[in-house]
């Protein structure tokens, strides 16, 4: 308890710190408001001095302009208070989350990742990977789109190359240790998480070919064409020129308007992405990794030239298009041929630099994704790194379920190897075989992404988790629960027979057919996953598969139960051997029902 308590205390420091400084920010925010109010106040009353005070006469421009230009200033000088304002409330916020994450409240953090829920994926549905009470919802910290995008396909399909987790390892362990840089990436993420949206149109604008801007660069001097034809019309009393230039500046600006109105328009609302990507980009420039795999992230943005400087650019030519989301623009746009140079400057930053785009998005979500795994490692310091070896094994000792509470959280261990390739796991109901194989199932899957592991030590090699746990009936494709386990354990044996390494958790396998058949048909699959040298565990109540152990390396545990006071009481302890008390006949006379 004592690691959990230091991350605690280091949240709550930092709560109370950034919920001090932010209160202070709200009165400086206060203040400027209201100076802003009486510096426009002022303002009109120096505009009208002279009805009030008549030796102000001949000075009220003075006086007026004066206080409008200091209205100018306070609403710049607010607008930057109000930003550091949000930023500290942001900072507070994640330190009050993290307390929250800590005391086992994130089962009611909002987002759950229930889109990704998928019955028929090889290990997600069976080991709560998503969805309610979910292993997703209690470590995501993601805030762009791609950085989520990232962080659930690593869950769904992670990593088996052992140098690759090594190195996810270092980084997630250095990200977590840096508590600063990671909060403040998280911080101005969510400030902008609204507008960090799906940036593919984005991206595949930059890819595009360049179109030529010679016939947009001569257009946009038109507006200078038509103001000296009103001139000209204005001193000669002629209107025809100027007629005759305007109509035909207005043709033109709608001919523009129609042909690149709308990607204009799809493209003005990624200005505030660039402006959050730009400055998330620039805190991760400026940051000093030891990590080869951050490192290397880092050296990726850097290739170019400064990744951030350049999104400040493109920036401040997307400024340009913020003013068609006027209702006036449209007029305006007649006016000066605004959409010209809306194009020139996109045309000019794309063929420049916009080829390296998504790479600057690619390392940001990347980032955002092993920040989340980092978020694992700080609050559960008391976990183990585990050793990710090429010899088929899983070898753990005090092994927990990470997603239930430390003070109800009940460890074992797990030997698995060339010698006992395969664990008989056998019990009463509700004595923890499935919570078992779901704590072997769920740690293994953290050691693949390169994060901690709730154990005291873990070795594993890369390996392919497939389950078989919560198979059930498909009545919209009409398969009942027993087929679509079959199709399960197809899979699972397809994985096999290609020579892949797989670990297979199976929960009760063919529960869904007679007992002869149930017992014939386990015995066959169990055989052959051994023949092809698949590894994992299979908990049943059917005791005659414990008699596999004289044909194959096979190993035996069980859990089991006692009573007190004709109470049922479970320790959830694996021992050794077969399991010799069942609660069945118990638990149906505690229901009610005579046997």
């Amino acid at each position: 308890m004592e690691t959990l308590d230091n991350a605690k205390k280091v949240y709550n420091n930092r709560h109370k710190n950034y919920h001090k400084q932010y209160k202070s920010q709200q009165k400086k925010s206060s203040l400027y408001s209201n100076l802003r109010l009486l510096t426009a106040l002022l303002a009109l009353f120096g505009f009208i001095s002279p009805l009030f005070i008549p030796g102000l006469y001949g000075y009220e421009n003075y006086i007026g302009v004066f206080f409008v230009i200091l209205f100018i200033v306070f609403i710049v000088v607010h607008g930057k208070v109000k930003e550091k304002e949000k930023y500290l409330s942001m900072l507070a916020q994640l330190n009050k989350q993290g307390i929250e994450r800590l005391e086992g409240k994130w089962r009611e953090f909002s987002d759950q990742g229930d889109e990704y829920i998928d019955e028929h994926h090889f290990f997600t549905y069976d080991l709560d990977v998503f969805g309610k009470n979910s292993l997703y919802q209690w470590i995501n910290s993601t805030t762009t789109f791609l950085g989520r995008q990232k962080f659930t396909n690593i869950l769904k399909k992670p990593p088996q190359d052992i140098e690759l987790i090594n190195y996810r390892q270092d980084a997630i362990q250095e990200l977590a240790e840096a508590v600063d840089f990671r909060q403040n990436l998280q911080g101005y993420g969510l400030i902008f998480k609204d507008s960090l949206i799906d940036p593919t149109e984005l991206i595949n604008w930059t890819k595009e070919k360049v179109e030529s801007s010679f016939f947009y660069s001569v257009l946009r001097f038109f507006p200078i064409l038509t103001l000296a034809a009103a001139y000209f019309s204005y001193t000669s009393g002629m209107l025809a020129p100027f007629a005759m230039v305007a109509i035909i500046q207005t043709l033109i600006a709608i001919s523009i308007f129609a042909k690149v109105g709308e990607k204009l328009q799809q493209l003005g609302k990624y200005k505030d992405q660039i402006t959050a990507n730009a400055h998330l980009i620039e805190l991760i420039e400026n940051h000093n990794f030891k990590s080869p795999l951050l490192i290397k992230l880092q050296k990726r943005l850097s290739r170019q030239g400064n990744a951030s400087e350049k999104l400040k650019a493109l920036d401040k030519v997307m400024s340009l298009l913020s003013i068609r989301f006027q209702q006036w623009y449209f007029l305006f746009n007649i006016l000066t041929l605004w959409d010209t140079h809306c194009l020139l400057g996109l045309n000019r930053w794309k063929r420049e630099h916009g080829a390296k785009v998504d790479v600057y998005i690619e390392v940001l979500a990347s980032f955002d994704e092993l920040s989340s795994f980092a978020v694992l490692n700080f609050e559960n310091s008391d976990w183990t790194v585990p050793t990710i070896t090429n010899r088929a094994q899983i070898m753990g000792e005090n092994v927990g379920h990470p997603l239930i509470r430390k003070k109800e959280r009940v460890t074992n261990d797990i030997a698995i190897s060339d010698n006992s390739p395969i664990l008989m796991i056998t019990g009463s109901n509700m004595s923890g075989k499935s919570t078992y194989l779901r704590t072997v199932g769920i740690n293994s899957l953290l050691a693949f992404c390169g994060a901690k592991v709730c154990a005291n030590e873990f070795t594993i090699s890369p390996m392919e988790i497939c389950t078989s746990m919560r198979v059930q009936d498909d009545i919209n494709s009409n398969v009942s629960s027993f087929y679509a386990e079959l199709k399960r354990v197809r899979n699972i044996l397809q994985h096999a027979k290609e020579g892949k390494r797989v670990l297979f958790l199976l929960d009760e396998i063919f529960k869904g057919t007679n007992s002869k058949d149930r017992h014939a048909g386990a015995k066959a699959l169990i055989k052959e996953l051994y023949n092809y040298k698949a590894m994992g565990l299979v908990s049943t109540h059917d005791l005659e598969l414990a008699d596999l152990e004289n044909e194959i390396k096979l190993k035996n545990y069980h859990f089991t139960e006692h009573y007190i006071n004709d109470d049922i009481k479970f320790d959830y302890k694996l021992r050794e051997g077969v399991a010799k008390t069942f609660n069945a006949k118990y638990l149906m006379k505690k229901m009610g029902i005579d046997v």
